[in-house]
C-alpha cells in the first residue's frame, strides 16, 4: 500500500524497440530500505512511432 509520505524512485528505460518504466516505493522493512513495486507499464514501438525523431 502506497504512503505519500515515504519516498518513490521512478525508473524508464527505451530501446528501439519498447518503452518501459516502474514505479518503486521505498519502505522501512526490519530497519532497512526496502523497494516496493507500486506501478509497472511497457509498450512496444510501432514502425511510424520509430520515425518520430527523424
Amino acid at each position: 500500500m502506497q504512503d505519500f509520505k515515504l519516498p518513490f524512485k521512478l525508473y524508464i528505460d527505451a530501446s528501439g524497440d519498447g518503452l518501459g518504466a516502474a514505479l518503486n516505493q521505498v519502505q522501512i522493512v526490519d530497519y532497512k530500505p526496502v523497494e516496493g513495486p507500486m506501478w509497472f507499464i511497457s509498450w512496444k514501438i510501432k514502425p511510424t512511432e520509430s520515425r518520430y525523431g527523424e
